[in-house]
């Protein structure tokens, strides 16, 4: 019979041993704490608790780019210069990271702000990985390590500065730090049953507690979230520094694809010979030779060519783009490590033919702006076309110069262009050209009810439209600023807890500054369109 099987047989010698989880931690060799570790400990319970009161409590304004600001300049002094060697990519995220925290405190665009947020965590994990020297890899490496290295370290190390605390803690002063925890722990349960008989035996003690309690507000919440966010930015820190966090290796040399040459090939002519078609149908709009292409009866209109094919356009380019990526990839490698020059040559040829769309794209967008004036979507459609666009040419670029670090070239772009429209405010710019080729005569009507639909940044323009002489567009101007005078001036300030520092918010107060002034002026507008 077989032992394994038999439930009488006994159990060999560390057969079924499993250590349990205490056992581990207390194998696990303790990271030592030195004064430092202690400092730092504090100032991050002190960051943790500004970005939630300021940051969160402050309604994700200028409290959190303070709060931002301090995290970053606590991540860097934690690691200290020794032996520091950042490369300039590390520090330009780093230094948009921090502009991109900027953006809560200038604009009221919550919509792009709550985009950033995720752009601010993504750039501060390639800055705190190089900067504690777990340098990511190449090309896309360079991302992916960067979040595999720090996202999960704080919630994998949260163990360990406590761990350290306590084997510390076998010293003369750690045994007394413990003694005092220990007392701090087993106050609180009987505190738990004493308060409330005291403040059942005595109305005074029962007012004083109450009034405690109402004077507290949302401060217990406050701590708590603020200490549960001190122990992971510290947790991180502390892993971080001590070297618990190990660098991400990758083979060096070039792996096999699994997409041989003739199938690559093959997909890539496809595409090519639908594109070169694709080129050719558009030749009907120009030339009578080829009008036959056209269904009968089309009227070819600027607006109707303008409106068609914008989007679709732009969703072949970043599907082609994705296949180019892929396919270059995945093909099987040549002698030198990189795909067949047959194959990089056809991806090539594709990029070019996405560049040609992209270039059709926009030369619609401009002329359907022209027609009927610029929009919210249309302007950041745009500006997703301008990043495809440079994305394509870094790669047109590293299919034949190997040494063109496309990733860091698209990052790069992409946080400048995220940048400028964050600080230039989408809705501003829209509403702002609109309004001027609206009074400049190129633009035959303007839909205030669009314009009201935007943020505080389209106020100022709505504004400008009082003086409009068209009556309908002037009484439609100071019908949606009074809309905004009660929203910027009564639920907004509502929104927002105080006018305190941590509250602060260029937009907002710019808006209710210029609402404040212009109210009575809006007032007699509308009394007068009322009679």
């Amino acid at each position: 019979m077989n032992q394994t099987c038999n439930p009488t047989t006994p159990a060999m010698s560390g057969e079924f041993d499993n250590p349990g989880l205490l056992q581990r931690l207390r194998e696990e060799p303790a990271p030592p704490w030195t004064a430092r570790d202690g400092i730092f400990l504090a100032a991050a319970v002190i960051v943790g608790l500004i970005l939630v009161e300021w940051g969160l409590w402050g309604g994700l304004n200028l409290g959190f780019s303070i709060g931002y600001a301090l995290l970053l300049i606590w991540t860097a002094a934690y690691r200290g210069a020794s032996g520091l060697q950042m490369k300039p990519f590390a520090l330009f995220c780093g230094a948009a990271s921090l502009a991109a925290a900027g953006l809560f405190a200038w604009s009221a665009d919550y919509l792009l702000s709550f985009m950033w947020l995720g752009m601010i965590a993504l750039l501060y994990c390639i800055f705190t990985a190089s900067l504690y020297g777990l340098e990511p890899g190449d090309g896309l490496y360079r991302i992916t390590d960067a979040l595999a290295c720090i996202v999960p370290a704080p919630f994998r190390n949260l163990h360990r500065p406590f761990q350290s605390i306590a084997a510390t803690g076998r010293t003369r002063g750690g045994r007394v730090a413990r003694q005092v925890a220990l007392g701090l722990a087993l106050a609180v349960p009987v505190l738990a049953i004493v308060l409330p008989l005291l403040i059942g035996s005595d109305a005074a003690f029962e007012g004083l507690a109450r009034s405690l309690v109402g004077s507290l507000g949302d401060a217990p919440v406050q701590i708590i979230l603020g200490l549960i966010a001190a122990v992971l930015i510290f947790s991180l820190g502390f892993a971080l520094r001590k070297g618990l966090v190990p660098a991400r290796k990758h083979a060096t040399a070039a792996r096999d694809g699994v997409l041989g040459a003739t199938a690559a090939l093959t997909l890539l002519s496809a595409l090519i010979l639908v594109y070169a078609a694709y080129l050719l149908s558009q030749l009907a709009y120009f030339f009578s030779a080829f009008s036959g292409i056209l269904p009968e009866g089309y009227v070819f209109t600027a607006a109707e060519y303008a409106r068609r094919g914008f989007f679709e356009l732009c969703a072949v380019c970043a599907v082609n783009l994705l296949v180019v990526c892929i396919v270059a990839r995945l093909t099987r490698r040549a002698g030198d490590g990189r795909a067949p020059a047959a194959v990089r040559a056809l991806c090539g040829a594709v990029c070019i033919f996405c560049l040609i769309f992209a270039a059709t794209a926009l030369s619609k967008m401009a002329l359907y702006v022209r027609r009927f004036g610029l929009t919210r979507l249309r302007l950041l459609t745009t500006a997703f076309m301008l990043l495809i666009v440079f994305t394509l040419v870094c790669v047109l670029v590293q299919l034949f110069a190997r040494r063109m670090p496309c990733v860091q070239a698209v990052l790069i772009f992409a946080c400048v262009l995220g940048l400028v429209l964050g600080y230039a405010e989408p809705d501003a710019l829209v509403a702002r050209y609109n309004v001027q080729r609206y009074n400049a005569g190129t633009l035959e009507t303007i839909d205030v009810d669009y314009l009201d639909s935007l943020s505080a940044a389209a106020v100022p323009q709505l504004i400008g439209l009082l003086d409009c002489p068209d009556e309908t567009v002037r009484t439609a101007a100071a019908a949606a600023l009074d809309r905004k005078l009660d929203f910027y001036l009564t639920e907004e300030l509502h929104r927002i807890p105080d006018s305190s520092l941590r509250s602060y918010n260029h937009r907002l107060a710019t808006v209710q500054a210029l609402l404040h002034a212009n109210a009575e002026r809006i007032g007699e507008i509308l009394a007068e369109a009322a009679h």
